[in-house]
């Protein structure tokens, strides 16, 4: 069996229709070409400086994904470690004013519970 023989058999069981292997072949090479072309043309257009347009207005949304990774952090071997130190001296984070003070309260024993968490001891 060819192998655009059983990407039409695919398509037929997919979209209730028949195609022939031949078919699906001059389909997939005339898009490939077509892609190519783009392709060149992007990268020549790109070597002589003319670089694509950004979208033309501003999206509304912005979405930022974490990966779910883990912090791994360690403590100082030294009490008089430097950043230790500065930590120390430095004035605890203040919630923003517009937020409530209960809930000020409530996002700073969630924080913690949140570093304490994630903290590993090695």
């Amino acid at each position: 069996m060819q192998p655009f023989e059983g990407v039409a058999k695919a398509l037929a069981i997919d979209w209730a229709m028949e195609f022939e292997g031949r078919q699906v072949q001059r389909w997939s090479q005339a898009l490939g070409r077509s892609l190519v072309i783009r392709r060149d043309r992007e990268v020549l257009e790109y070597q002589q400086g003319i670089r694509p347009e950004g979208v033309a207005h501003d999206p509304q949304l912005l979405v930022i994904g974490l990966d779910g990774g883990r912090v791994q952090t360690r403590e100082p071997a030294d009490p008089a470690d430097s950043e230790q130190k500065e930590a120390a001296q430095a004035p605890p984070p203040q919630p923003p004013a517009w937020l409530p003070a209960a809930e000020a309260e409530k996002a700073e024993k969630a924080e913690e519970q949140e570093a304490s968490r994630w903290k590993e001891n090695k």
